[in-house]
């Protein structure tokens, strides 16, 4: 497989006022790929940005596009290719700035090189085709999808599914907060290097008095909320939105079993009910659920899932 012939093939990637060139290393006037004694492939870019004949911004540096346990993937040559038809569509979107959000207008004037290359999509192990990685890397803000006004905040939409709430449950989300002793950092919307997405959550507990509601007790997790397999996945904000739906009914249902007083042991169940017991991204796995509707339904069926939650 000829990894270099197979990228230096990519280049000139240009749309109108952009362009991104390989640069020749200043010693071997070599411009391709070069694999590090660390093992990495890496090479220099250059960005320029021009108004006719002037150039008016631009941004050079060496860039890392694949790490060192991902060397010799067989999935590379895809990948490259996916990158490239990924960053011309960024570039295409940029050349006419009128047709932008205001946020995004004249961003690729002050983007760094390193900025535009994301060998972690290597972690993945759903992306196999040409398409696959174009998807992966524009498929929400975490990426490329940043410079996309289409692009998808996932930490955005799954905050705002929070709070979920019935009477005798709550399910929120624990916002970021950082210790100003230690720098620690707790809480908030993650991407792991691996490439999972983790969140805080925490579940409170009510206790009901004449109709007052005082906190009986609250259980807060750091957990895995998307595994890195599926974290590019286009679905998961409609399995995000599915998995709430699915979590409002299953609340709903506690309480209308509480209020019964028909199970013993309910209200020991309702104290030991962890985030964790609510969270299975692994529905991920399966193709036939597309949209929010679809998720909560599998979500809900069978006792392997969400299902399993109620007695």
């Amino acid at each position: 497989m000829d990894l270099a012939g197979a990228f230096v093939e990519l280049f000139p990637i240009t749309y109108k006022q952009f362009s991104v060139e390989l640069v020749p290393d200043k010693d071997t006037g070599d411009g391709g790929l070069r694999r590090t004694d660390d093992g990495e492939l890496c090479a220099t870019l250059r960005l320029s940005v021009s108004e006719g004949d002037e150039e008016v911004a631009s941004s050079q540096g060496e860039v890392t596009f694949v790490y060192e346990p991902h060397g010799d993937d067989p999935r590379i040559v895809a990948y490259f290719a996916g990158w490239a038809a990924a960053l011309r569509r960024v570039l295409e979107c940029h050349a006419d700035p009128d047709a932008l959000p205001e946020a995004l207008r004249d961003r690729l004037s002050f983007v760094g090189v390193d900025e535009l290359v994301f060998p972690g999509v290597l972690w993945l192990g759903w992306p196999q085709t040409v398409d696959d990685f174009t998807e992966a890397l524009l498929s929400n803000k975490r990426r490329l999808g940043r410079l996309l006004p289409s692009g998808t905040d996932l930490g955005l939409a799954f905050a705002g599914l929070f709070p979920i709430r019935s009477e005798r449950l709550t399910i929120e989300f624990v916002p970021e907060t950082v210790d100003e002793d230690t720098g620690e950092v707790r809480g908030g919307f993650q991407e792991m290097t691996d490439g999972r997405l983790v969140a805080t959550l925490r579940i409170v507990l009510w206790d009901l008095h004449e109709g007052e509601r005082t906190i009986r007790q609250t259980t807060e997790q750091e957990l895995v909320v998307v595994d890195s397999e599926y974290s590019y996945d286009p679905r998961v904000p409609a399995y995000f939105a599915g998995w709430a739906a699915a979590v409002r009914f299953v609340f709903g249902r506690l309480d209308e079993l509480a209020a019964a007083d028909e199970l013993p042991d309910l209200d020991e169940r309702l104290q030991e009910l962890v985030p964790s017991d609510l969270v299975f991204s692994e529905v991920l796995e399966l193709r036939r659920p597309q949209t929010a509707d679809e998720f909560t339904d599998v979500l809900l069926s069978g006792k392997k899932r969400l299902g399993g939650v109620l007695p």
